[in-house]
């Protein structure tokens, strides 16, 4: 049976890691037909077997926001897809539209806790948040109960949907062959060389970790977007900017490399709701790179790397915790070297893209299924 599968996103773009390297690479691999509609204005592609068609580019979040979905619309309704996926909140009702018009089956992918990111996003005033949050969880519930399934990649997104037996958790694991690539480490006694990748915003941290690095002889190596743009001026005037080489966006490969010279990394997100139950996916590409993790004080994030001896544990909002954590694995190299070799052994057996696929596999087999049973 020839599944034809159809991703959808305006936000994400056309080699977003979940969507485009996990998602549509799994199924293309498992033989399902893949297409990826994105809107980046960057024109149609073929990339790795998969058929990436762009919509065009909208400036600004609003315009996106209100004309992308629109546009969006027009163009799937001539796909004749089994299944089409959403990857964003703001396609909802487009999803339920195709819905209405369309016999494929219709899955939403949920990436983060919305309701709870929308508490604190920074163009968000603060009066408002509170609404909009439960404003969207109200849409969100509405909408979903009408769709076919609900993907979410964490617990925590998935207790949020009251679906029955129409959710399923796909976690945001490494691929543990993108890692064989990985180059060999240099065994440097002496490495002093710390890494943070991912959104580069105030909430993950970096202010702190920017205070936390001043007095320390060490160098970060700082990978991702400023989000807002003017943030880097906010880091640029801390004592700690010294102390930086900055990458801006890198690509995967770029990421191998930093890692592989890096004696530690860094996930500082602080106690926010979005963040309290989720488990960021850099955390686990800083393991299965084989290096230690300095990460949260949270309860999901000590349930792996303390009991498991792959990192150290702070309050992500202390400096003086942050700085202590750092010093300590410069001056024990050793141990840090530990840590990393249990998070690599520990991905390797547990937490990698591989135990998902399968699962991915058979959600979508079934609901092709669904849809061919209800034929006339």
């Amino acid at each position: 049976m020839s599944v034809k599968v159809c991703n959808v996103s305006t936000v994400h773009p056309r080699h977003d890691n979940r969507i485009f390297h996990k998602q549509c690479i799994s199924l293309k691999k498992r033989h399902f037909d893949v297409l990826f509609y994105v809107a980046d204005g960057k024109g149609d592609s073929v990339d790795e077997g998969i058929s990436i068609r762009d919509i065009g580019a909208y400036q600004g979040r609003f315009q996106r926001m209100l004309k992308a979905p629109v546009r969006m619309f027009r163009e799937l309704l001539s796909i004749k897809a089994d299944i089409f996926v959403f990857h964003d909140p703001e396609l909802l009702p487009l999803a339920l539209a195709m819905k209405l018009v369309s016999k494929a089956r219709i899955v939403y992918d949920s990436h983060e806790s919305y309701r709870d990111l929308f508490l604190h996003k920074e163009y968000i005033k603060p009066q408002y948040a509170k609404l909009l949050s439960k404003a969207f969880g109200i849409l969100e519930d509405f909408v979903v109960k009408r769709l076919d399934f609900v993907t979410s990649a964490t617990k925590h997104i998935d207790s949020q949907f009251d679906l029955g037996n129409r959710t399923a958790v796909l976690y945001n694991y490494p691929k543990l062959g993108e890692w064989d690539n990985m180059p060999a480490r240099v065994q440097d006694s002496a490495c002093s060389e710390i890494v943070y990748i991912g959104n580069i915003v105030a909430e993950r941290g970096i202010s702190q970790l920017m205070q936390a690095i001043e007095p320390l002889d060490c160098l970060l190596h700082l990978a991702g977007d400023y989000e807002p743009e003017s943030y880097r001026k906010t880091l640029q005037a801390l004592p700690g900017w010294s102390k930086v080489k900055e990458y801006g966006y890198v690509d995967r490969t770029k990421v191998l490399q930093i890692i592989s010279k890096s004696l530690a990394g860094l996930v500082l997100v602080q106690r926010l709701p979005n963040y309290i139950e989720s488990l960021s996916t850099k955390m686990f590409e800083y393991m299965a790179g084989g290096i230690a993790v300095i990460a949260p004080d949270f309860p999901i994030y000590k349930t792996i790397i303390e009991q498991n001896e792959c990192g150290i544990c702070v309050d992500p909002a202390n400096v003086d915790q942050i700085r202590a954590a750092i010093a300590y694995l410069i001056a024990n190299p050793g141990e840090a070297r530990k840590m990393g070799e249990n998070g690599m052994r520990l991905t390797k057996e547990v937490y990698n893209w591989e135990s998902q696929e399968n699962l991915l596999e058979a959600v979508y087999t079934g609901l092709a299924k669904q849809g061919l049973n209800e034929q006339p």
